[in-house]
């Protein structure tokens, strides 16, 4: 298995600072490329918390680090999960939100709905 390219995603929050430092220890221990994406209604937002995760991985050393502002499409699911083809992801990593992944089994959310997606191998942080 190779983890060339690991994806997280970031909502500035404690949850998603958890699955930073996890993102961060795998990237450095398999030489990945790290992609941040965040995802906001406000462009502005999404970039300023894009730079905010960045800075918070300047701790670890990591070969290559790209950062992935993202404003909401109709679809915000397959706009997270378009980015991560298109950057040939290995693994997202992801914090776990809320009451818990299996709690909200049939709460339609997003975070859901990506860890529940076949075609892109998660990891969920606590």
């Amino acid at each position: 298995m190779s983890l060339n390219n690991i994806m997280v995603w970031y909502k500035a929050d404690v949850e998603s600072k958890s699955a930073l430092r996890l993102a961060g220890h795998v990237a450095e221990k398999f030489g990945s490329t790290m992609n941040i994406v965040t995802l906001y209604d406000d462009i502005m937002e999404a970039k300023k918390n894009v730079n905010v995760a960045a800075q918070y991985l300047k701790s670890f050393k990591l070969d290559d680090l790209k950062k992935f502002p993202l404003q909401p499409a109709t679809n915000s699911l397959e706009r997270i999960k378009q980015t991560a083809f298109d950057n040939d992801t290995d693994l997202l990593i992801m914090g776990n939100y809320r009451n818990g992944l299996f709690r909200n089994w049939f709460k339609s959310n997003m975070e859901s709905e990506v860890a529940l997606s076949p075609s892109l191998p998660v990891l969920l942080a606590r």
